[in-house]
């Protein structure tokens, strides 16, 4: 693409026209305008804005303030907040509509939390309890004695 192209790509996306209506416009396939949109940092998911707050919910409604508190929680995942809510997935959706809740992007809690490190010690120590299948010691014994040699002479 050249740069003029990059450049209607940026004012497009910029006035909110899907990846489809930009390559229609443009007389380009789709794939080609998501490259160049993921190559200018634009936003590849419009329906979700980071800094969308979530609104206030009436104080009356208990059930849509408890939403809402825990909506508001991004380390909680869907499926958390579904949980919690005592409600299937789809029903926590079509909540979210309701309420006019903003989108969320998809996470996945086991995934979240930072991983403890691991000192070189502890690692030495786990590969060395590995107890390796007599195929995979003899394959390592092959690459270790230049297998490709071997079989070519």
């Amino acid at each position: 693409m050249t740069s003029d192209e990059y450049r209607m790509v940026r004012r497009l996306r910029a006035a909110k026209l899907t990846v489809h209506q930009i390559a229609r416009k443009m007389g380009r396939c789709t794939t080609t305008i998501s490259s160049a949109i993921k190559a200018l940092g634009l936003p590849t998911d419009l329906r979700h804005d980071p800094n969308a707050k979530v609104p206030d919910a009436d104080p009356k409604d208990a059930f849509a303030v408890r939403l809402f508190r825990l909506w508001a929680d991004k380390a909680l995942s869907m499926s958390d907040i579904a949980r919690e809510m005592g409600l299937t997935h789809h029903q926590l959706h079509r909540a979210a509509k309701k309420y006019g809740l903003p989108h969320r992007l998809r996470q996945m809690a086991h995934l979240r939390d930072e991983p403890d490190e691991v000192t070189p010690e502890e690692s030495d120590a786990s590969a060395e309890s590995l107890e390796l299948s007599p195929y995979v010691q003899a394959r390592i014994r092959e690459l270790r004695i230049g297998y490709h040699d071997k079989v070519a002479s």
